[in-house]
């Protein structure tokens, strides 16, 4: 099945199958929203010294959990949030209803410190 993305103007995306397609933009089902990922200062700086190959799988991780809500998850004890495991990296995140906020990125040995 091909999909396709359409464009909302409050700045929700969403993926939309083609058979429920009215009038070219508008669909009956088959909507799924993206959350929007948002940096902390200090996570777009634990960001930059990633070597720039984990970069892009870390980004593309955060993409798939963004959009389907799957990845390596889990809760954090004595903190709000939760952590996204990728390879040796983790990445600290608090997640609400639209959006996802990146508060810490860095090694494993590093990032609970």
């Amino acid at each position: 099945m091909n999909w396709i993305s359409v464009g909302y103007s409050r700045g929700l995306l969403a993926e939309v199958g083609p058979r429920y397609l009215l009038d070219g933009d508008i669909a009956l089902g088959d909507i799924t929203t993206v959350k929007i990922i948002t940096y902390t200062l200090a996570a777009r700086r634990g960001f930059r010294k990633i070597p720039g190959d984990m970069r892009a799988q870390i980004e593309s991780k955060l993409a798939r959990f963004a959009k389907t809500g799957a990845g390596d998850v889990k809760s954090l004890t004595g903190q709000p949030g939760a952590r996204l495991r990728v390879g040796d990296y983790r990445v600290i995140f608090v997640e609400t209803d639209t959006s996802i906020e990146i508060r810490a990125v860095g090694h494993r040995r590093d990032i609970y410190r």
